[in-house]
């Protein structure tokens, strides 16, 4: 009798074990409330916790549960069975979130169905009751000591831990997992690659969203509008720079020149070419070898706070310049952890055609500009990329496990982002990440199409290794 007279007054249609209004706004489900609370999840009500609060979980057993009339998929007895839901007990515990925390599990729910559900391999893999799930676990176990700041991070570390193990406890009755018989060995590897990818992304994950494209879409020649950065400027006083470099000025040279000519009109490039000066002065001393490993660590100290300098320079160069040193002394974990956080910082996960910069200026940094909090100099080193012709002065430490006779030097490099891949290869290859190598390998063919020799030359040398 429910049926025929919903019908009557919607357009709808059955989607079990729901209806469905047409347009897919509401679902109306038939159901059946229990003011008892189950056996099963009564461990739920007394687990050591600080969220939610004994007073709240004590209003959500007063409640009950739900029975909804749908078994489980494949049991003989399906057509008769009745599923435990605890929709009105999620429900409430949703609604006692954080502005952060909602705004955290929104995003997620965003991800799963504009990011991850758009690769053909993961769709319909996850759903967003997993989500759900596992923000509550999150929240229960973790939410004195979660960071507003990395929030969203965790929650896909997370997320990517708990499909690599196949287990996802539900919130309730934990010994029940969500990802049984879920997926095969296949999709799992393909889930976990991709939530990795994710991860490395950080924010720019939602770089291709639908609902969210519009955040990175500020072009980059409002640069100049609002903070006087001008590009071509910088490309010629770099290019200046790299000649010196070429000829092998003197240190010393360098920082007479840029003592005694202040630029009063555009300040910032004062501050980014002192920041260059400084990461040439640190690659070219601290490479060199003393007699003693005392004296080499008097080295080491004196110049490694020139590199450090040096990372102001541009969003990616100084970074490199510090992972090729940890490279060229044997840390070779160091050296992945930088790329990692490389890869992480400046989205490269898919190739570009302009290089010269990274990610987009947002409009949150947009918003930040008009209040003058950034300046010039702060949304250079966060988004320009150097890419003078004499780039690969930058990354001259040749990897000295690399003994072939046809590397005639890694600095033939001259793509900041093939350099990457390809040192990423190297440290995997020399601490056997065999995984880690087949997803280096993997990202250097991708640029084939973009730069076939830099790409043809890395991948030549990663096969003869």
């Amino acid at each position: 009798m429910v049926f025929p007279l919903i019908w009557s007054y919607l357009d709808v249609f059955i989607q079990c074990p729901c209806i469905t209004t047409t347009d897919e706004a509401n679902d109306i489900a038939i159901c059946l409330r229990s003011k008892s609370w189950i056996v099963q999840a009564q461990p739920w009500v007394f687990r050591n916790r600080l969220w939610p609060s004994y007073e709240f979980v004590s209003q959500i057993v007063e409640y009950g549960v739900l029975f909804v009339p749908i078994g489980s998929k494949g049991s003989l007895n399906e057509d008769i069975e009745w599923r435990v839901s605890f929709s009105v007990a999620e429900k409430h515990l949703v609604f006692s979130f954080t502005h952060v925390q909602l705004l955290s599990y929104a995003l997620l729910k965003i991800l799963l169905k504009e990011v991850i559900d758009l690769n053909a391999h993961c769709k319909g893999l996850l759903c967003s009751y997993f989500i759900k799930t596992l923000v509550f676990w999150i929240l229960e176990e973790e939410m004195s000591s979660l960071k507003q700041q990395n929030c969203i991070s965790y929650f896909i570390f997370r997320l990517r831990y708990y499909v690599n193990i196949s287990f996802l406890p539900h919130y309730f009755i934990s010994e029940y997992n969500l990802f049984e018989n879920r997926f095969s060995s296949l999709q799992q590897q393909t889930l976990v690659d991709m939530l990795t990818d994710i991860f490395q992304k950080g924010i720019y994950c939602f770089f291709n969203s639908e609902t969210l494209s519009d955040f990175f879409g500020t072009n980059l020649s409002t640069w100049t509008e609002f903070t006087g950065f001008d590009y071509e400027l910088i490309n010629i006083a770099f290019s200046i720079l790299n000649d010196c470099i070429l000829f092998d000025v003197s240190p010393n040279t360098l920082v007479l020149l840029f003592s005694r000519y202040k630029l009063v009109s555009h300040r910032y490039l004062y501050t980014l070419y002192w920041c260059a000066v400084c990461q040439y002065i640190g690659r070219k001393k601290i490479a060199k070898q003393e007699r003693s490993n005392k004296d080499q660590y008097r080295r080491y100290i004196k110049y490694l706070p020139y590199l450090v300098i040096g990372l102001k320079k541009d969003a990616i160069t100084g970074w490199l310049c510090l992972a090729s040193h940890f490279f060229s002394v044997h840390n070779y974990t160091s050296c992945l952890n930088l790329i990692d956080y490389i890869l992480h910082k400046c989205c490269f996960g898919e190739p570009s055609d302009a290089e010269s910069y990274t990610g987009c200026v947002n409009n949150l940094e947009i918003e930040a500009m008009r209040y003058r909090v950034p300046n010039a100099h702060d949304i250079c080193s966060r988004h320009f990329v150097d890419l003078t012709t004499e780039f690969q002065l930058s990354c001259q430490v040749r990897p000295e496990k690399l003994q072939l006779e046809t590397v005639i030097n890694l600095r033939a490099i001259s793509s900041p982002l093939m350099y990457t891949h390809f040192l990423r290869f190297m440290c995997c290859h020399l601490l056997c990440n065999f995984n880690g190598v087949q997803y280096a390998l993997r990202d250097l063919r991708r640029l084939i199409s973009k730069h076939q020799f830099d790409a043809t030359f890395c991948l030549g040398l990663a096969y003869a290794t």
